[in-house]
């Protein structure tokens, strides 16, 4: 594990120098009111996640979608109720905590910037369906820089829920500001880190030009440091997310694609949700921390406690590291090739035949998070010679460590 020091040297190594950020996100939104006026600015905070959208703009579509996706999304995973506690870090102008509070949600909003708590602020008075009384709307968002300090001792072990969404690219300090964010969190509770960005390499110009202009930190994390930060900050349970959204046909081809988009989806971006112990997280994730080292995803059937059935391809992924893996493959009775692929290409090949069907191949080591894709260049349905089964087969595995 990388120290503190070594760790924020390394996030903040490309940042321009010299350069306060915590001013800069002080008065970030009085930036915006000199360069697009005071009414666009507030419309814009007011209405986030939603805003006017152009033909064709497709990126003012995306960023709309790409925030009520996220809203939506944590809903369905997390199920929050009425009463849950939730903190809503760097809120902005409050439209995360606001849509919790509509859920019945109790919440705190903070951030450093006192023109975007006003902002807040405004945007709970205006909505005359929160059903909150006027003379509590200022002590649901708080003026807090979370880096410097943590938060008062009566929020200490309070909050079932922490989101930090889109905005822990903005702390120079993320292990300070997460020290302190653990400090607030139940026990039992969560914390969900949504950051459209896993770094695999220089920050981008459009990146670089924002932080001069604005003096507001925009670098992304790679997903090692990322990890880092959770692991000095004593969030060692964590699971990162894949997403497919949208109404999709079924002529579509995402659709035969799916499990190949949301992996990349989750390698592209870094979309947490941690805990301090595995309970919490085993809670909304049932299957996790399962003993099984690998992981059959797409293409894979069942077919008894020591075996799967694939066809024609299927994927399987590494949970944790795998030493000396070997697996052995069954035909169907007929001639047929099943290749294995690996990062790097073809690991192995095995040839059938109608006296050769079983083999026991030896695939080496695999890391966390390696996958290998197995491929017949047949297939047949058990239907086909009677049976009710209508699934489309190929070769049968058992799996051997």
């Amino acid at each position: 594990m990388k120290s503190k020091i070594s760790l924020l040297k390394d996030i903040n190594r490309e940042v321009p120098p010299r350069i306060d950020w915590q001013a800069g996100a002080q008065r970030y939104v009085k930036s915006f009111f000199d360069k697009y006026g005071r009414a666009a600015t507030e419309r814009l905070a007011l209405s986030k996640p939603f805003l006017p959208l152009a033909p064709g703009d497709d990126f003012a579509l995306a960023e709309c979608t790409g925030y009520a996706y996220n809203f939506v999304n944590l809903v369905q995973r997390l199920k929050p109720s009425a009463g849950t506690t939730v903190l809503d870090v760097a809120c902005g102008g409050g439209w995360f905590a606001h849509y919790m509070a509509k859920l019945g949600c109790k919440t705190l909003g903070i951030d450093i910037s006192e023109d975007f708590i006003d902002l807040a602020r405004r945007r709970f008075r205006e909505d005359r369906y929160l059903d909150l009384p006027a003379a509590n709307i200022d002590s649901l968002f708080a003026v807090h820089d979370i880096e410097a300090e943590p938060l008062p001792a009566k929020y200490h072990g309070t909050f079932d829920l922490i989101v930090l969404e889109s905005c822990l690219h903005h702390f120079v300090d993320p292990v300070a500001a997460l020290t302190h964010l653990a400090a607030a969190l139940r026990d039992d509770g969560l914390i969900v880190v949504v950051e459209g960005e896993n770094r695999k390499g220089p920050i981008k110009d459009e990146y670089m030009s924002v932080m001069r202009e604005y003096d507001t930190l925009e670098r992304p994390y790679s997903r090692q440091q990322i990890e880092g930060v959770f692991d000095l900050v004593g969030l060692p349970e964590r699971e990162f997310m894949g997403q497919l959204n949208g109404w999709f046909s079924l002529e579509e081809e995402i659709v035969q694609k799916a499990t190949q988009w949301i992996e990349m989806t989750e390698d592209s971006m870094n979309m947490a949700i941690c805990a301090k112990t595995a309970a919490p997280l085993k809670r909304i994730f049932p299957d996790r921390g399962s003993d099984e080292a690998l992981h059959f995803g797409q293409g894979w059937y069942e077919s008894g406690p020591n075996g799967r059935w694939c066809g024609p391809s299927g994927q399987v992924k590494a949970r944790k590291p795998v030493r000396n893996l070997r697996l052995t493959v069954s035909g169907h009775g007929k001639p047929q090739t099943v290749t294995i692929y690996g990062a790097f290409g073809e690991l192995a090949r095995v040839e059938f035949s109608a006296e050769n069907q079983r083999e026991t191949v030896s695939l080496g080591h695999l890391a966390r998070g390696d996958i290998l894709t197995l491929c017949s260049d047949t297939a047949f349905k058990p239907s086909w010679d009677g049976s009710a089964d209508g699934r489309l087969l190929s070769f049968y595995i058992e799996e051997q460590k």
